[in-house]
């Protein structure tokens, strides 16, 4: 049954209530790809995940919102999460997904669709990703890692509950001290890889639910990467997604620490 009082609960509800008035299917998949979900979790099977059955078919919920998901099934726990996540960690072919039932701007797609969203998640969304982009796209690598020079990054902590933070409000100097320690758990990707880095919090809840991590600008991170021959991953699967050898990334801290060192100067009373 449709939800006749309802309102949207913010921008992005907003913008695809008007795409569904403009009978605009494109602009609505396409923003709604590039959004968070609230997914209720339930402590059954398969996954955690709050299931409904419609018309006879067994959906898992999402919602664009905190307010549509307790205005529909109460206050719960869940898993904010994005379509590349969700795609990667679907829990049944059978099981189809039900975003905002019951409201003006539902949607009900199968496992493909949900696939065909990460994918299209996958794309640039932002200035930032735009740059790199077109600076991969045209073999630019200084323009590459000089956009990445200008950014901020989230490097994930890989297993030690408690460092990292959630909401990037980490002082930068108390991130560099938790990464210049030679036990700091890097997360590399599939246990042995590059180290996972990224751009914004969107782009690691692409890969990661519920990580810490630790914020700081990139041009600090490479300042005080380790030893160790550890290559890194920026932004992993996305479209503009890079990776950048140890060697490369140790160059770049060590002319930025010259850069900022303060000149030395013969004393000339010797």
């Amino acid at each position: 049954m449709a939800d006749v009082n309802w309102q949207p609960a913010g921008e992005l509800e907003e913008h695809l209530r008007l795409a569904r008035e403009d009978d605009d299917q494109l602009a609505f998949l396409a923003r709604l790809a590039r959004a968070d979900v609230f997914c209720p979790q339930t402590g059954g099977e398969p996954a955690g995940w709050m299931m409904t059955e419609i018309a006879g078919r067994r959906y898992a919920l999402g919602f664009t919102s905190k307010s549509a998901m307790e205005r529909s099934v109460g206050a719960q726990p869940y898993r904010l999460a994005r379509f590349r996540w969700l795609a990667r960690g679907w829990p049944d072919p059978d099981v189809w997904f039900a975003v905002n039932p019951g409201t003006p701007i539902d949607l009900y797609c199968t496992p493909v669709v949900v696939t065909e969203l990460a994918d299209a998640g996958s794309q640039p969304g932002n200035a930032v990703e735009f740059q790199l982009e077109r600076a991969l796209s045209a073999g630019d690598v200084e323009q590459y890692l000089n956009t990445l020079l200008a950014t901020d990054v989230l490097v994930p902590v890989g297993s030690t509950p408690g460092l990292g933070v959630e909401d990037s409000s980490a002082a930068t100097d108390a991130a560099l001290r938790a990464l210049a320690d030679p036990t700091f758990p890097w997360l590399r990707l599939g246990g042995d890889g590059p180290v996972a880095v990224f751009t914004s919090g969107e782009r690691l809840r692409d890969i990661l639910v519920d990580a810490s991590h630790l914020t700081l600008p990139f041009a600090a991170l490479v300042t005080v990467w380790p030893e160790t021959g550890l290559d890194l991953a920026i932004d992993q699967g996305a479209t503009y997604g890079g990776q950048i050898s140890a060697e490369v990334i140790r160059a770049l801290g060590a002319r930025i620490i010259r850069a900022v060192s303060p000149a030395v100067h013969d004393d000339p009373s010797t």
